[in-house]
């Protein structure tokens, strides 16, 4: 069941309802509403979704205090709440309010990654394919680390591009996350249950753990001692017990495979939707492992399945991994502030917006780059934008070292596709062809910008 509307006011009307009913309400907050600039300090309260531990550090108007201001703030929170069919261990509900800056970028996302987005321009047309594995790479590398693999994405990415066996568990881990997220969108149609649940964490934790029958599997009433703690050892979230999970994961099923009510009285915006599956899942714990990983794939499932195209060329998981305490943060405000997910709303749809903001500005340097190759090479002609894109990075890469399976895994195309776009680059001497054992790779010369603009 999708959250349901409990309450039909806001801001003015909250205010309207404190000085309407003056026994109800202590005078000091008659006066606390009617201050323009205490108004302030909650608007701004509520626009970033302050908790507590943040607001009472913030200066207010002189003349009142931080915990009446905070009742106001609160107050606003609870009368437009949306009841949520998620449960804690207490069988209290979880629930969010979307103030207007939420709904503000919910917009931006609609407007950017949605069905209803402007047209893809030429470049990310023409680039798409090469744009998806580096953003499905920099996922399931930045995924991976926040769960502990320590490798560098450079190296990481060597690996992914070349297909070479992983060395180590940290690539292994990366590997197994970059082959899950690269399927999600052939399972979009495929509906919630458990056992797609218990799937997608068999490939991101495959040959990682040392109990290997954990992986596939829920979590067992033996390792119900599995919990979230702090750098100080402290132990801030508990999960179910593991007898509960098969009622719980129902719910959570259930939720995820309801379809939008188009008649707006339970409807739960797409995105809000899958954040609160990603925050759900992080909440049930219901994997020995892994669980983190299988909540951000399922975040992906549910967006592709309701649309919104570009977020498979959005590494969000980069943006989580600059700010993981923020990230680990908004979970236990969630949990600890009256079961208010509002708190893990406002870290990912942040995330989310930054991360389209840093896809554009990467799709607008790409293009600078290519109509830069497309200038030195005016004269040539006849290369495609597969074999552009190698050159604006092998100007920047001397020495770099390109093999047909590292072209292949970049761009999204064929062996031979990809050995003929580079010996066709190597034939204008623009690449250097090398024999290395058994492999051909083929090398940036450090004077290509010269050899560029030499007539072919």
């Amino acid at each position: 069941m999708k959250p349901v509307d409990v309450g039909t006011s806001l801001n003015d009307a909250a205010v309207a309802f404190i000085i309407v009913n003056p026994d109800t309400y202590p005078e000091r907050f008659s006066a606390l509403v009617r201050n323009p600039q205490v108004r302030q300090v909650v608007a701004e309260a509520n626009a970033s979704y302050h908790a507590w531990d943040e607001f009472r550090r913030h200066p207010i108007p002189e003349g009142f205090k931080h915990a009446d201001v905070w009742y106001w703030v609160k107050l606003i929170r609870s009368s437009d709440r949306k009841w949520l069919p998620m449960k804690d261990t207490q069988g209290r509900a979880f629930n969010y309010w979307l103030p207007a800056r939420f709904l503000a970028q919910l917009h931006r996302i609609d407007t950017h990654a949605g069905m209803a987005a402007v047209p893809e321009s030429e470049t990310l047309r023409a680039n798409r394919e090469r744009y998806l594995v580096s953003s499905l790479m920099e996922e399931a590398i930045a995924s991976s680390q926040l769960e502990g693999a320590s490798t560098t994405r450079r190296v990481a990415k060597e690996m992914l591009r070349t297909q070479r066996a992983p060395r180590n568990l940290s690539e292994r881990m990366i590997l197994n996350n970059y082959r899950t997220i690269s399927r999600i969108k052939e399972l979009i149609q495929e509906p919630m249950s458990v056992e797609f649940l218990c799937e997608i964490q068999r490939q991101v934790t495959e040959l990682t753990l040392k109990d290997a029958s954990a992986s596939g599997r829920l979590r067992l009433p033996a390792e119900d001692d599995i919990a979230v703690v702090a750098s100080d050892g402290d132990v801030v979230h508990q999960p179910p017990p593991a007898s509960s999970l098969p009622e719980r994961l129902k719910a959570f099923c259930d939720f995820a495979n309801e379809e939008p009510d188009d008649t707006g009285l339970t409807f739960c915006h797409p995105i809000v939707t899958a954040i609160i599956l990603h925050f759900w899942l992080g909440y049930e714990r219901p994997f020995a492992d892994g669980n983190g990983r299988t909540a951000r794939a399922v975040f992906l499932w549910y967006v592709l399945k309701r649309g919104y195209w570009l977020m498979e060329l959005l590494p969000i998981s980069t943006i989580i991994r600059k700010s993981p305490a923020q990230y680990g943060r908004a979970f236990i405000l969630a949990e600890q502030d009256e079961n208010d997910v509002s708190y893990f709303l406002a870290y990912n749809l942040r995330a989310i917006n930054l991360a389209l903001d840093s896809f554009m500005a990467y799709v607008r340097k790409k293009q600078q780059e290519l109509e830069k190759v497309r200038a030195l090479t005016a004269d040539s002609g006849g290369m495609n934008q597969r074999q552009q894109s190698v050159i604006a990075h092998a100007l920047k890469n001397p020495g770099f070292a390109y093999t047909v399976r590292s072209h292949m895994t970049s761009q999204g195309i064929s062996l031979q596709t990809a050995r003929n776009d580079l010996s066709a680059l190597a034939k204008r001497g623009l690449l250097e062809e090398r024999r290395e054992g058994k492999k051909t790779v083929w090398i940036s010369p450090p004077d290509l910008a010269t050899r560029l603009k030499r007539p072919t």
